[in-house]
């Protein structure tokens, strides 16, 4: 009989428990609000439907599935465009970048002219219009050295010599390129200053940066047959003739000029003749302007 009631009460306890399935499984298959259900929505946001277990759901912040919990100021960096380029996502939505690369730096001898940069003729060569530092320079048009003839006439007074293409002038241009950046410099020198647009520049084929450059024909300083046989038989490196301030000529005695410092001058036919002297003071350019002075002598004194 006990075996009986036993039997019984497990019968009447499974029945009940098939009724409470029974009542909370839909015929639909759907489960009722004691389970939070989540879905998905069309733009990646994750909604959670809350029950009876709602205190219980935990957030997972990486996933995208948004629980009772925020994700705070945590960011999460990305890569972006270029090298050096990148950018965050914050908590609100709103993204913020940053770049290392800064301005784009000109690369001289390109063949592109940039910011920076006065010219660019795509080469690195300094003996022509452009210098390898992408600067307008002064320009004759080739880079052939001056002879012995042109040279030393220009070095008497302090100047560079630079061979022309063709041989007007005595083939060369006398050039001081420490006084080409006003007139007023160059008037300390034997030069004439000469803008860059003056019609000497497109007559002799030369290229001359703004706003010009001090120059003067090698024939302009260098002396007649007579005079230049006279320093030669004494022994002088060079003869020239004066020039005014501006360059032009004075009409004065030329000069015979040695390759020498005041103490070698003793030993030559010159005469030491200081920057500051009275001479050099009534006959300018006949000292270089960067010199302290000059082994020369008049031609009239050896004759």
């Amino acid at each position: 009989m006990k075996d009986h009631k036993t039997i019984l009460a497990f019968i009447l306890t499974v029945a009940s428990c098939t009724s409470t399935v029974d009542d909370n499984v839909t015929g639909q298959g759907s489960t009722t609000d004691d389970v939070d259900t989540a879905s998905s929505s069309s733009n990646g946001e994750t909604s959670a439907t809350r029950g009876t277990m709602s205190d219980t759901t935990s957030d997972i912040d990486d996933s995208g599935t948004s629980g009772s919990g925020t994700t705070g100021d945590s960011e999460t960096p990305t890569t972006t465009g270029g090298m050096g380029d990148s950018s965050s996502t914050d908590s609100d939505g709103e993204s913020a970048s940053s770049s290392t690369t800064g301005s784009d730096v000109a690369v001289c001898g390109d063949g592109i002219q940039e910011d920076g940069e006065g010219c660019d003729d795509g080469n690195l060569d300094p003996e022509d219009a452009c210098s390898n530092e992408c600067e307008p320079q002064f320009y004759t048009g080739t880079g052939a050295s001056c002879t012995d003839a042109q040279a030393l006439p220009c070095q008497a007074v302090g100047a560079d010599c630079a061979r022309l293409l063709g041989n007007q002038g005595g083939g060369a241009l006398c050039y001081w390129p420490d006084y080409s950046d006003s007139e007023g410099d160059c008037n300390e020198t034997a030069g004439v200053w000469t803008p860059f647009d003056a019609p000497f520049v497109e007559i002799n084929e030369i290229f001359v940066p703004e706003p010009g450059v001090c120059i003067s024909h090698a024939s302009n300083l260098i002396c007649s047959p007579a005079d230049q046989a006279i320093c030669d038989a004494a022994s002088a490196d060079s003869c020239f003739q004066p020039k005014s301030s501006s360059g032009g000529n004075t009409g004065g005695v030329s000069l015979c000029w040695w390759d020498a410092d005041e103490a070698g001058c003793e030993s030559t036919a010159g005469i030491w003749t200081s920057s500051d002297s009275m001479f050099a003071m009534n006959q300018p350019n006949v000292v270089p302007p960067d010199a302290d002075g000059s082994c020369i002598s008049q031609v009239t004194n050896l004759d």
